[in-house]
């Protein structure tokens, strides 16, 4: 989800922090924020403003549907019905994701974060399930009071481990690829003495002419 925050406007720490509900279903806050801030004027000069655009709208991946705000906002009660049977004909199955039922269920909060943020001490892991997708969370108290959490989607998790094993696979290939070159040149170098004189060998026996030279002795045990 995407979220802004209108800072305060005196000196000091803000007193609080005012949450907008920008309504709906459908309707986004941050790009109303030059609405909201002339309207709490007053709070805002000690308090922060928090603008959240719900699941699906605005800037937290809006799902669009075909719909335009024009059909929707300034047609006639059977026009907007039928706008939105048809907007939930194209979304299909996640339409049920984006009920107002489910809205409440955007950040799910377990008890015991609850109790963190209440008690402002310790901290809390779980996991939880958002639209069939799995998070890993963990709640952490908050020096001044409350608390904050943070989650992580597994398949984000899946994604990277994918990532990083197929980097560590391609540069085990590339390694014993090179200490096979490697290899294969030292040997190379370890037998070209003794190619040499089976070579020489091989002419003596051949030629029965005894004149025939030997390679020089190497600086190696094999070359001596």
């Amino acid at each position: 989800m995407s979220y802004a925050v209108v800072r305060h406007t005196a000196a000091g720490p803000a007193k609080g922090t005012v949450a907008v509900n920008p309504g709906g279903p459908g309707e986004v806050a941050i790009d109303r924020a030059p609405l909201f801030a002339p309207a709490l004027h007053g709070l805002l000069a000690d308090h922060d403003l928090l603008l959240v655009d719900p699941r699906g709208t605005g800037r937290s991946e809006r799902l669009p549907c075909g719909v335009t705000d024009a059909e929707y906002r300034f047609g006639t009660r059977a026009q907007q019905r039928a706008a939105v049977e048809r907007c939930a004909r194209n979304l299909g199955p996640k339409a049920a994701a984006y009920t107002a039922a489910t809205a409440d269920d955007t950040l799910p909060v377990t008890p015991e974060a609850l109790r963190v943020a209440r008690t402002g001490r310790g901290e809390h892991r779980a996991d939880v399930v958002v639209s069939g997708t799995e998070y890993g969370t963990l709640t952490r108290a908050l020096p001044g009071g409350g608390a904050v959490t943070a989650g992580q989607s597994y398949d984000d998790v899946a994604r990277v481990d994918d990532a990083f094993l197929w980097r560590i696979s391609w540069t085990t290939a590339a390694a014993v690829a090179l200490s096979a070159l490697l290899s294969w040149w030292v040997l190379g170098r370890i037998l070209r003495p003794l190619r040499e004189l089976a070579r020489a060998t091989g002419r003596i026996t051949a030629t029965q002419d005894l004149s025939t030279g030997f390679p020089p002795a190497g600086s190696d045990e094999i070359g001596r």
